[in-house]
C-alpha cells in the first residue's frame, strides 16, 4: 500500500463511539467514510456492542459521510482457509 494512502487514513476504536466522534471533531469536513467489518473476525470474534452500529450510522449522517461495511469472513470460509 502506498505510504501516501496511509497518510489519509484516520483510525478510531471499534465499539467506542466517543473515539469516532472525536475523530470527526478533530478533522471537521475531512472524513468521507467509515469503513469497517461489522463483526471483527481477525481478532477472534468481536461483536459490536448494542447501539454501536446505529451510532456509527447516526454520526455518518450528521457529518455527511458514508458508512461502508466490509464483508466479514463467515465460519465456513474461515474453516476452508478462504479470505
Amino acid at each position: 500500500m502506498p505510504k501516501a494512502s496511509l497518510e489519509n487514513v484516520v483510525v478510531a476504536s471499534f465499539n467506542n463511539l466517543k473515539s469516532v466522534e472525536n475523530r470527526f471533531k478533530q478533522y471537521p469536513g475531512q472524513i468521507a467514510a467509515i469503513i469497517l467489518e461489522p463483526i471483527l473476525m481477525n481478532v477472534g470474534l468481536c461483536l459490536p456492542q448494542p447501539g454501536f452500529l446505529q451510532g456509527l450510522r447516526d454520526i455518518c449522517t450528521e457529518n455527511g459521510a458514508l458508512l461502508i461495511f466490509r464483508r466479514s469472513q463467515d465460519r465456513r470460509q474461515a474453516s476452508l482457509g478462504r479470505r
